[in-house]
């Protein structure tokens, strides 16, 4: 179960969201799954993500980041998957310009751990053949 972590703060310094990246790669599985942070040095903007597993590329965004408006929606759509037993997803139709948009999914972390837990196991998987076939001679 992930939960939501943190002392509030007046203002977002470096360690802190390095902090988030590293426990966002542990969320995701660590080092079953090489799930690391991949340090800002030399990184050019949306080319490397902030964490990478085997199978994901992950963008860390921390602090107030979302609008009032998306914590509702996920608020709604979690009572709703709760009392439904189905899954909480809100879906968000972002107006790019007048001709173009861009949907997006929105869901709590645990909902998405939770959906993408076999390809999570794959990767832990393709971590142990891989840590095998070092101990091979050639």
């Amino acid at each position: 179960m992930v939960q939501v972590l943190g002392k509030k703060q007046t203002e977002m310094d470096r360690s802190t969201w390095k902090n988030w990246e590293r426990k966002v790669a542990e969320w995701f599985g660590g080092d079953s799954v090489n799930a690391k942070r991949i340090p800002v040095t030399g990184r050019q903007s949306g080319d490397v993500p902030d964490v990478e597993t085997i199978k994901f590329a992950i963008e860390v965004k921390a602090g107030k980041v979302v609008s009032s408006r998306t914590l509702k929606a996920v608020d709604q759509a979690m009572k709703a998957g709760r009392s439904t037993g189905k899954i909480p997803v809100v879906v968000q139709i972002h107006k790019l310009n007048k001709v173009k948009s861009m949907p997006l999914v929105t869901l709590d972390l645990a909902t998405f751990l939770t959906l993408t837990e076999s390809i999570r196991k794959e990767e832990r998987r393709i971590k142990k053949s891989l840590e095998s076939t070092r101990d091979v001679p050639i």
